[in-house]
């Protein structure tokens, strides 16, 4: 924000292109590996554990000024639903695979 302050508001257009803070890719993407690996394990401590460094990433984005809370919060919302959304298509695509409904309908081997 290069000096501007939380009250330096000018709706319109941006053409500020220093100024790119909605929604905040770092906590984007770190909300992204998050879900990845809460999604992979059935321990409640790693979903615990993996959420909370998504939550400090979030927390660092805030506390340095690089975006608001607005931000964070978007960009944690927008990496969680790709990545929950990524998984849940990949999963989708592995059931009604071809090769699977080959695999289950050929005789046994032998």
């Amino acid at each position: 924000y290069r000096g501007k302050g939380p009250y330096d508001f000018h709706p319109g257009i941006n053409t500020d292109f220093d100024i790119r803070s909605l929604p905040s890719g770092h906590t984007a993407e770190a909300f992204s590996i998050c879900s990845v690996i809460a999604t992979s394990y059935d321990q409640l401590w790693v979903k615990l554990l993996s959420y909370a460094v998504g939550t400090g990433v979030a927390y660092d984005r805030v506390r340095t000024g690089k975006h608001y809370l607005s931000d964070v919060i978007a960009g944690a919302a927008l990496g969680t639903l790709v990545s929950l959304s990524a998984i849940a298509l990949l999963r989708l695509r592995r059931r009604t695979s071809p090769a699977r409904r080959r695999s289950e309908g050929a005789p046994p081997a032998g």
